[in-house]
């Protein structure tokens, strides 16, 4: 289940140059049986920040009170990200904290993502996203609890408004951190796992822990050294030959790119041990390096519909006066707000070298069709790392050792007094968003410890909120 899990997450919308970020990395959720959630479009504000602005558009949202106590448990908030959301898994880290704490269950996906789109994506014209922010996406959730909570205490007959509780990985984990920071009053404690809570320009340190795993694989650095250097040798002189056994279709730099990301994707989720030992095996069987190509497409799944190596999207040529199409939320946010452009390592670079910074910049605007800064120093600014871990509380920040992200996120204990806490899971293929999957019996014991440490502290955070209410005889 899990391989399954992982190929549908490390499916690339590849767009040429963009296409190394522009990825759903976040897609954790899968099908629960009908019955366990109901379905229902949220009309929410196009524009929280312009009060004359009075459009709205519809908001996908699933929720289900089958463990809910009302009166005692808390809201469970799974905060969708940059992908196509849906009904939870039931044995999701969010489900989990639903059943556990008596909680109702919310789950709401991310505007201009899945179906939840104030504009057809045909219309997505430069002018239609201006509206697609994380400050408009934190005021979606704050909106949206203001008006549930209303709805739960009368339907429910209670008196006061529930906790909430929020869960996110990745960008939807700095959603759900930021949340907090921004909104303390709606929601009442957050789980960061993977939060990539602090935007980067030239974002090199991702390829530092790319190494670090490949290192800690008997053979996999000279296995992945040897064949970059076949591949950057043949792509000059039989680059068609070369393609051609990827069943590629693209310039030679998208090729490169594709080539370096068809192992470093499934290290980025905790497949690390199984790539490198299968890219080791391989080169270790010796033959002549073509062969060895071969095999390798083979083991990548090329020429199957679970293919590993992807090949750009073909784009048809603008005519006089038309206006561009954005086709991705993600890369209009990255290219916009966030950056995190994983150039090449240069110290020691275990991939291929033409990952700069202009790279990405020129595929911002090919994709975007106008020319572009992302607006890291302003993001940060509001939202940086340091006001964060500092003047927030009830916050839990989890990370994986293996997680190429982790440089931008939390990985150190924030100060005692905010109250917030961090989970480190120091294991291999602890990587990326890796504690919000599904436990299974043969999860690493600190993955586990990490999972029961969430459910301690989450208790702990309720009881001292009781126990506070008593103390003011609320």
């Amino acid at each position: 289940e899990m391989k399954i899990i992982l190929l549908c997450i490390f499916v690339a919308v590849t767009l040429g140059r963009i296409s190394q970020f522009d990825r759903n990395h976040g897609q954790h959720l899968q099908a629960l049986e009908k019955e366990e959630s109901e379905f229902e479009l949220f009309d929410n504000l196009l524009d929280h920040f312009n009060h004359t602005d009075k459009r709205t558009y519809k908001q996908r949202t699933w929720y289900s009170d089958k463990y809910y106590h009302p009166g005692k448990g808390p809201v469970i908030l799974a905060i969708c990200g940059e992908w196509v959301c849906g009904p939870l898994h039931k044995e999701s880290m969010e489900v989990i904290l639903a059943r556990e704490f008596n909680g109702f269950l919310m789950v709401v996906e991310h505007r201009y993502y899945g179906e939840s789109n104030p504009f057809p994506p045909e219309e997505w014209t430069i002018d239609k996203m201006k509206w697609l922010t994380h400050d408009q996406a934190l005021a979606d959730l704050a909106y949206l609890i203001e008006v549930w909570n209303e709805r739960i205490m009368q339907t429910y007959n209670i008196h006061k408004a529930p906790k909430w509780v929020g869960v996110g990985c990745s960008y939807a984990g700095a959603l759900s951190s930021w949340f907090r920071y921004k909104y303390p009053h709606s929601l009442f404690a957050a789980f960061s796992t993977s939060g990539v809570i602090k935007p980067i320009y030239d974002f090199w340190q991702y390829q530092q822990v790319i190494r670090d795993v490949i290192l800690k694989h008997d053979g996999c650095e000279e296995t992945v050294l040897a064949w970059l250097k076949f591949g950057k040798e043949q792509i000059k002189t039989n680059g068609a030959r070369l393609k051609k056994i990827f069943d590629f279709e693209g310039n030679d730099d998208d090729f490169m790119e594709s080539f370096t990301q068809a192992y470093v994707g499934s290290m980025q989720y905790g497949g690390g041990t199984k790539m490198c030992t299968g890219m080791a095996k391989i080169y270790k069987a010796g033959g002549d390096m073509w062969t060895q190509m071969e095999e390798y497409a083979k083991f990548l799944g090329v020429g199957t519909k679970h293919s590993l190596f992807e090949s750009p999207k073909k784009k048809t040529p603008l005519k006089e006066g038309e206006k561009k199409i954005i086709t991705s939320s993600w890369t209009y946010q990255y290219c916009t707000s966030f950056a995190w452009f994983q150039t090449t390592w240069k110290e020691h670079p275990i991939w291929w070298d033409g990952e700069t910074v202009q790279r990405f910049l020129d595929g911002c605007e090919e994709e975007l069709g106008v020319k572009v800064v992302p607006q890291v120093e302003h993001t940060n600014a509001i939202y940086g790392e340091e006001q964060l871990v500092n003047h927030s509380s009830r916050i839990f920040y989890s990370q994986g050792e293996d997680d190429p992200w982790k440089y931008a996120a939390v990985w150190y204990d924030p100060p005692a007094e905010t109250n917030s806490v961090l989970g480190l899971a120091n294991c291999n293929d602890c990587a990326h968003c890796t504690d919000i999957y599904p436990p299974k019996e043969t999860d690493p014991p600190e993955l586990k410890r990490v999972r029961l440490h969430q459910k301690t502290v989450l208790a702990k955070w309720l009881q001292e909120e009781d126990q506070l209410k008593q103390l003011n005889c609320e």
